[in-house]
């Protein structure tokens, strides 16, 4: 956190805001932070994020849909603990995939240093590990089934193939990471005066 305002920044860009004293509407001295880092542009065209927005998003609540799905089945696999602890490992990049589609989905170029990292660095890698570990928990799943007297239980086909369909939806969101990266760009730019002039006008309007 910046001392002396309410502004909460990790430590990492710190360095990408300036504090000014500014007069409140009462008249009262306030300090507020003022970003002087670098900005970032999408390196691919627009037509391609364009469909990655169109994408993404929709995958990932496809994936909560997965995961809710599999989550509430009872069968020889979802009663293995240490299957159970390999599926809920599936959950911490698939809320980081989120964030960084919600990122894409929202922002509008240019992008802060920070937002560019959740975009082109952060992205990549959670989308992999997400389609990874579904894969590794649909591996257990079936090892589990395998090892069980019982064999497979009504709830079994369910539960694999919701963990199939999050790692192939995983792949995908990761075969989206190019338009994911960003590129920085000079403040003197005419593109960059002028997307800064349209995310104004649209910021007030």
């Amino acid at each position: 956190m910046k001392k002396g305002c309410a502004f909460v920044v990790s430590k990492k860009y710190a360095e990408d805001y300036h504090l000014e004293t500014v007069t409140d509407k009462k008249g009262l001295p306030a300090k507020k932070a003022v970003y002087v880092g670098p900005y970032y542009i999408h390196t691919a065209s627009d037509a391609e994020v364009a469909l990655s927005k169109k994408i993404c998003l929709p995958a990932c609540v496809a994936q909560w849909v997965l995961f809710a799905m599999c989550f509430v089945q009872n069968g020889t696999a979802a009663r293995a603990w240490w299957v159970t602890v390999m599926f809920l490992a599936v959950l911490l990049p698939l809320v980081y995939t989120t964030w960084a589609c919600i990122t894409l989905s929202l922002s509008k170029a240019p992008f802060n240093r920070e937002s560019s990292d959740d975009l082109s660095q952060r992205y990549p890698r959670v989308t992999g590990m997400l389609a990874g570990f579904a894969g590794v928990a649909f591996a257990a799943g079936c090892i589990a089934c395998v090892l069980d007297k019982s064999f497979m239980l009504p709830g079994d086909p369910v539960y694999l193939g919701g963990l199939t369909a999050m790692c192939l939806l995983g792949l995908l969101l990761f075969s989206r990471r190019k338009s994911f990266e960003t590129t920085e760009i000079s403040r003197r730019s005419e593109l960059f005066l002028r997307l800064m002039a349209e995310k104004e006008s649209k910021q007030k309007g």
